[in-house]
């Protein structure tokens, strides 16, 4: 069986490795005294790597992921590449109550250029609302 941990990628680092990345993206507009704030400035190499391992996975979780705009510049090829080819990749979407859903949709809608349908008659789509199991 294959070894769960190695193949979960925490992109924003984790708090027992003391490694979080909090922040934006270098094209946000920042006070120069504040440039901690930008992701680019963490050593954490989170981001490094996770293109790659979205590409080749059969099975991807998103839990606790906005899928919001600061991560677009990791997710965009990866949704625009499951819409185009019939992957049959798992995706497993984890959202609470239905804001969440229709917020999950929106990401989405961008993420695909609109064609969500498309994305999910190429894979396997699951939407898991998890205020149904409070």
């Amino acid at each position: 069986a294959e070894n769960i941990d190695s193949s979960v990628h925490h992109i924003h680092g984790e708090c027992r490795h003391r490694n979080i990345i909090f922040g934006v993206n270098d094209d946000a507009k920042v006070h120069p005294d504040h440039v901690f704030l930008y992701k680019s400035t963490s050593n954490h190499d989170g981001g490094r790597g996770v293109k790659r391992a979205l590409r080749d996975a059969n099975r991807i979780f998103f839990f606790g992921h906005s899928l919001g705009e600061s991560d677009h510049m990791y997710l965009s090829d990866l949704f625009l590449n499951l819409r185009a080819h019939e992957r049959n990749v798992e995706l497993h979407f984890y959202h609470y109550g239905e804001i969440g859903f229709h917020e999950l949709h929106k990401q989405l809608h961008k993420l695909t250029s609109s064609n969500v349908s498309e994305l999910k008659s190429k894979n396997i789509f699951h939407a898991n609302d998890t205020s149904l199991t409070a």
